[in-house]
């Protein structure tokens, strides 16, 4: 049986997955950060880089673009650590706006994979310690068009070599 603590503990990772997607598309700098513990690394593809500067990256993004992107979390299963960690794999969707080029319409790239995150609580907020972005499909043509290169993400598999098996304590 799950305490209420836990339960607790779960919602509020939750609520910091939704309010991570709508910081990002809504170009939140403020909302992004506050995901994320200080200095948080973040491990997205080619992109080496930290909750905080994610966030910063993110404030100079608005109005690039006529269409607004989205982010989707799906299945969330969080694994408890104690009180005080978890570790989380999300399955994402996003859809990604790219600016036309010459006067062409905007382009949306979707793109599906996990975000493995270690959470950690300080100061009784759950907050990213870690994330990890794993690659399982991409439009690659529609992708390699809009600039974003597929080939440094980890990639998904459906097998036991799969970055999850690595990453999840139960």
């Amino acid at each position: 049986m799950i305490d209420v603590e836990t339960l607790i503990a779960r919602e509020s990772i939750r609520d910091a997955l939704a309010r991570y997607c709508r910081g990002i598309d809504r170009s939140d700098s403020a909302t992004v950060a506050a995901v994320f513990h200080e200095g948080a690394p973040c491990h997205y593809g080619n992109m080496e880089t930290t909750g905080d500067a994610l966030a910063r990256m993110i404030a100079g993004r608005p109005g690039t673009t006529d269409f607004t992107g989205q982010h989707h979390i799906t299945n969330v299963l969080i694994d408890m650590d104690g009180a005080e960690a978890a570790q989380v794999e999300s399955y994402f969707i996003v859809y990604r706006a790219v600016a036309g080029s010459n006067g062409a319409a905007d382009t949306m790239i979707p793109f599906g994979g996990r975000y493995l995150d270690r959470f950690t609580r300080v100061g009784g907020a759950w907050r990213i310690a870690e994330r990890t972005v794993v690659c399982d499909w991409l439009s690659t043509g529609l992708a390699l068009a809009g600039g974003a290169d597929p080939s440094g993400y980890l990639r998904g598999t459906n097998g036991s070599d799969d970055p999850s098996h690595a990453f999840r304590i139960n």
